[in-house]
């Protein structure tokens, strides 16, 4: 664990929270986001990286944060300098600002890097205590835009030196910049810009039109945050997050369906209320004028149970003698409480923005107890991921037809960097079943509010994995239903046309599967050799591992003293190979059979070889397999895929710990025989406690020292392994398949893949992939 403080030294700029009096009581006191619209088209942002002031909970905190304001593009450089004005640029700072886009339009960011330099102590990511200029960029979250880079695009890109969604930009502050700038150069790449650069994403389809399988962009949740190698889990931590809605509600929902699957858009839908969940951990609070000083991390032990379980607010105590707080906010806000009238529903759009913790999100009143092992009252959920559930198609009309998911959840696992939508109302528990029966729209039905009734959003205890990260039992939010002679009318229907259909195969306009090649030009991009299409029956099996070298003791470096020399972190490790049709599993750069196992190791940003190239046009099943005891979050950038389905329409889901399988009943993986749920990160379930993370004769890993640059972090899984990730009867791993359709523009060009967790990211489990152009493959 990298141990980051903040807390001195900087100028002061106290944020204000936002109550905009006509949606909220005057006695609430949840937090609006700062909104900023796009208008003509266009949205023209300077976000500038910065440490400023805040205050949480009374408490002033030196931390990280993206001071947004709109500006006139045409003179962005000419006001680079200039201070921000209230009046055109974002007050909540770390609540963070919500950017309001539509399809069709382009989001113009220019990113000013001002963080400071900061010291940090020899940890998990850094070899030896530095003394670094912070370099950061930008990556949109589960939007599917060009990834492109100035010297990397298509004709259709612009010109004009600005960069798409590209994660390998290292943005240096301006004290970082030219010769004996304080970077960190194992982590660099060699897009290096100083302080400044232009993004320019835009965003695919027609404004009002979201239908996936007609190249639109979905609507829906999706964010932003940095994504620099190595330092994103610092940046995320402190609070560089931003919250991005593509769309309208009504692009998917639909509160009172026609019998011909249109919708009467006349019915009001309910409001809806965004949430932008993060946290932060202060070692000390603020004594006169000295502020709180923040740990950028989570320190997933940093509170007593008993602290965390007695206290009913959003902080629990700890760090030495409990003098410290970790607070987890919605909005910026500790513990906000709210009311709605009883005969109305609201709809809530959730965001993890978190670097590390995984919430277990419940409710809890009206009868039921959140934190029971079934959960707490039912809500209905909207969609995962920025993504309706628009789950069965009726027939009527493929693009306009209508749904209401009958299913309705107790409880919700949000991963980090994963969002949900949902609809809230009063569901007391008298008109519900019993536990060990399902809650449906069907039997379990709003009623009126006899009295005031409060309602809690709590976070249930969580534990990745034994002896693993433990994320703290809390109640978040209050929300107090008033009382109401009528019920909540709360079923809504959503649209089909964000699904992809579940048999849809797609033709490759190059050679046939198994047949081609690329062009030598392009070989130097790839580190695999032969680059093909998968043949009928093959898959990628993705694995993901940690690997924790032995000392000369015989004890892991893990629990050695970070001041002894020999002193080595535990690496967070990935790796690929290919299943053929027959089951056997093959080296994806030379195709050969793997009789030693496979080779999983750490991201090397600075290689400009991509671990993985794939055609354009390819449709893949990926089994995504965890031979380590530690639950892993998969996320893709630019894509969009599927959980794969067994022959008995069952997801294709291998779980050691049902825990791991809250969130993928078979209401939303898979409802009905023609659409299915589309995603753009899943967990990736735990293996048994059997799956180890040793090196050395008799461990899980063989140790390559070969002499590559990579060397230190490459590893050979042991095929005799408890933890083998081959599937059979004894392998104690966990997996999931998905299926991912590279068959968009947007997809073509070179991104990555990696947990979501940003301290596995950072730590290595991060591999890139290259999606190649039809001018860049040729046939046989």
């Amino acid at each position: 664990m990298r141990r980051v403080l903040r807390g001195c030294g900087m100028i002061a700029l106290f944020s204000s929270l936002v109550f905009p009096a006509a949606l909220y009581a005057q006695s609430d006191t949840f937090a609006a986001l700062d909104q900023f619209d796009s208008t003509g088209g266009r949205l023209d942002l300077r976000l500038r990286a910065v440490q400023r002031r805040v205050i949480i909970d009374k408490q002033p905190i030196d931390t990280l944060v993206y001071e947004t304001c709109k500006i006139n593009w045409a003179r962005r450089n000419a006001t680079i300098n200039s201070p921000a004005l209230p009046s055109k640029c974002s007050t909540n700072l770390y609540g963070g600002p919500r950017l309001k886009l539509e399809q069709g339009d382009v989001l113009r960011i220019q990113l000013v890097n001002d963080l400071p330099k900061l010291h940090y102590d020899k940890s998990e990511t850094l070899p030896a205590a530095l003394d670094i200029d912070e370099p950061t960029n930008i990556h949109t979250h589960g939007l599917v835009v060009r990834p492109y880079a100035p010297h990397d695009r298509v004709s259709t890109d612009p010109a004009n030196g600005a960069f798409g969604d590209y994660p390998f930009v290292t943005v240096m502050p301006k004290g970082g910049c030219g010769p004996g700038g304080g970077h960190i150069h194992h982590l660099a790449t060699a897009d290096t810009r100083c302080r400044v650069v232009d993004y320019e994403i835009r965003v695919p389809g027609r404004p009002g039109e979201s239908s996936v399988e007609q190249g639109q962009h979905p609507s829906g949740i999706f964010w932003l945050h940095p994504h620099f190698h190595g330092l994103a889990k610092e940046q995320v931590s402190g609070g560089m997050t931003a919250m991005v809605n593509i769309g309208r509600l009504r692009d998917y929902a639909c509160m009172s369906p026609r019998a011909d699957g249109t919708c009467d858009t006349s019915v009001p839908l309910p409001p809806m209320r965004h949430m932008l969940l993060k946290d932060i951990q202060l070692v000390s609070l603020a004594s006169g004028s000295h502020p709180a000083v923040a740990l950028f991390d989570q320190d997933a032990g940093f509170c007593s149970k008993t602290a965390a379980q007695a206290n009913a607010g959003s902080y629990c105590r700890g760090g030495e003698a409990d003098a410290g707080r970790w607070y987890f906010t919605i909005n910026g806000a500790v513990h906000p409480t709210w009311s709605i009238d009883g005969g109305r529903a609201e709809v809530w759009r959730i965001q993890n923005a978190s670097a590390n913790v995984t919430y277990d999100l419940r409710l809890d009143g009206a009868g039921w107890d959140g934190q029971s092992d079934a959960g707490g009252m039912p809500f209905q959920i909207l969609s995962l991921d920025g993504v309706g559930l628009g789950l069965v198609n009726n027939g009527a009309n493929p693009g306009q037809s209508h749904f209401s998911p009958r299913g309705l959840q107790r409880r919700a696992i949000l991963m980090p960097g994963s969002r949900m939508e949902i609809v809230v109302a009063h569901r007391p528990r008298a008109e519900c079943p019993a536990d060990g029966t399902e809650p449906t729209l069907d039997n379990c039905s709003t009623a009126p509010a006899p009295t005031d009734t409060p309602i809690a959003l709590v976070n249930h205890e969580y534990e990745t994995g034994p002896g693993a990260d433990v994320w703290p039992r809390l109640e978040l939010a209050r929300m107090t239903i008033r009382q109401s002679p009528t019920p909540a009318m709360t079923s809504l229907a959503l649209a089909t046309n964000q699904r992809t259909p579940a048999g849809q195969t797609v033709a490759l306009s190059h050679a046939a599967a198994g047949q081609s090649h690329i062009n030598s030009s392009t070989q130097s991009l790839c580190r695999s050799g032969n680059v093909r299409p998968l043949a009928p029956g093959e898959r990628r099996r993705i694995y993901f591992g940690i690997a924790v070298d032995e000392h000369v003791d015989g004890k892991p470096d893990k629990a050695q003293d970070p001041a002894d020399p020999n002193w080595k972190p535990e690496s967070f490790v990935l790796g690929t190979s290919i299943i053929d049709a027959e089951g056997v599993e093959r080296d994806p750069a030379n195709e050969n059979p793997l009789p030693d196992g496979p080779l999983l190791q750490t991201m090397n940003m600075s290689d400009a070889k991509a671990d993985l190239c794939i055609p354009f046009g390819a449709r893949e099943r990926w089994e995504l397999v965890n031979v380590s005891p530690e639950v892993h979050n998969f996320h893709i950038h630019q894509n969009r895929f599927t959980v794969a389905l067994n022959p008995d329409k069952t997801p294709a889901l291998r779980t050691q710990d049902q825990r791991d399988a809250v969130n993928l009943p078979q209401v939303v993986v898979n409802v009905g025989e023609d659409r299915q749920v589309l995603h753009d990160t899943i967990i990736v379930p735990r293996g048994a406690g059997e799956c180890k993370t040793t090196v050395g004769p008799g461990g899980q890993f063989a140790k390559l020292d070969d002499g590559t640059m990579a060397g230190d972090n490459r590893y050979r899984l042991n095929p005799g392994a408890a933890c083998r990730g081959n599937k059979a009867a004894d392998d104690k791993s966990g997996s999931i398949d998905v299926r991912i359709d590279f068959n968009r523009p947007e997809q073509v060009g070179r991104y990555v893949f990696h947990c979501h967790i940003l301290e596995h990211e950072d730590l290595g489990m991060m591999a890139s992939i290259r999606v190649l152009s039809r001018d860049q493959i040729e046939g046989p």
